[in-house]
């Protein structure tokens, strides 16, 4: 990790990297300490990791530039190494985090259990109609700690990356939604749920808006499908304000939550297209109006 040859040495090689993180309106900040010569002597500040790099215009991830250099205090003893933010938290993808306008997505932590049940439980009426999951809750805590860790593991693994959709300030749980890997080679499947409370303000467009762009320019996928029932309405209107393309309608290819025989819809759009247009993506969700 030392890239400095004036600190490629063996007196320099550190035993321990230990890292504290924490969030401040908008800032991550993390402290090091690094152990040289047997002894750590901790920086006396800590080093604050802004969110520098946009997705785009609308969108950023946590993926600060990547800075190579070393600072070397002799008084202090000391070497201070800033890298990119990913590295530093222990290989988080910079897809991990990503704000908009007026959400908060990021893949959900152990702490956040609680606001997940809550977001649930509350909304289970509304979400039953359509979740296949939905029907077997509401779950204990402990139920959903091990979901949420399931989640990390298969995020951090790139098998399949679920976020919460969160508040700016990430203090409440507005929904979930997820980047699947389900569909085949190179292409990835967008799905979403908002809480009861939350629909009708463009919340649901504004995250599957960014997660669209994560899943081509960050992720490299060269086609993305929604697939939803057409009885869903309020669904099936983010696809289309996003200019995806219906694809086609699966008759009878499935069965809704309650056991009953139904239709899928597939909304595609491919990389090529969006490339081309995506400006029309970033106009679509700062439009005024009324959506999922």
């Amino acid at each position: 990790m030392c890239q400095d040859q004036r600190f490629a040495g063996p007196q320099y090689q550190f035993a321990a990297l230990m890292l504290e993180g924490s969030v401040f309106a908008g800032r991550r900040t993390v402290s090091f300490a690094w152990a040289i010569t047997g002894t750590t002597h901790p920086t006396p500040n800590p080093i604050p990791i802004p969110r520098t790099a946009p997705i785009a215009n609308s969108f950023k991830c946590v993926h600060p530039p990547r800075f190579d250099s070393h600072v070397w205090n002799p008084s202090l003893k000391y070497a201070q190494h800033t890298l990119l933010y990913s590295e530093i938290m222990l290989g988080l993808p910079p897809e991990y985090e990503i704000r908009t306008a007026r959400l908060l997505l990021r893949c959900k932590h152990s702490g956040d259990a609680p606001l997940l049940k809550h977001a649930v439980d509350m909304s289970l009426a509304h979400l039953q109609p359509w979740m296949p999951w939905a029907m077997n809750e509401p779950s204990e805590l402990s139920v959903i700690e091990e979901r949420i860790a399931r989640f990390q593991r298969d995020f951090l693994s790139g098998e399949d990356r679920a976020y919460g959709i969160f508040n700016p300030g990430g203090t409440e749980i507005l929904g979930g939604a997820a980047l699947h890997s389900r569909i085949g080679p190179g292409a990835l499947e967008i799905g979403y749920w908002l809480r009861a409370d939350c629909t009708g303000r463009g919340l649901a467009t504004e995250a599957v808006a960014a997660l669209t762009h994560t899943g081509f320019v960050v992720l490299g996928a060269s086609r993305i499908e929604i697939h939803c029932d057409p009885k869903n309405v309020r669904s099936a209107r983010v696809p289309e304000r996003l200019e995806f393309h219906l694809q086609e309608i699966r008759i009878a290819d499935t069965r809704s939550p309650a056991g009953e025989s139904r239709d899928t819809m597939i909304w595609a759009l491919s990389a090529e297209a969006y490339l081309a247009n995506g400006s029309k993506l970033e106009a679509s969700i700062e439009a005024t109006g009324k959506s999922a």
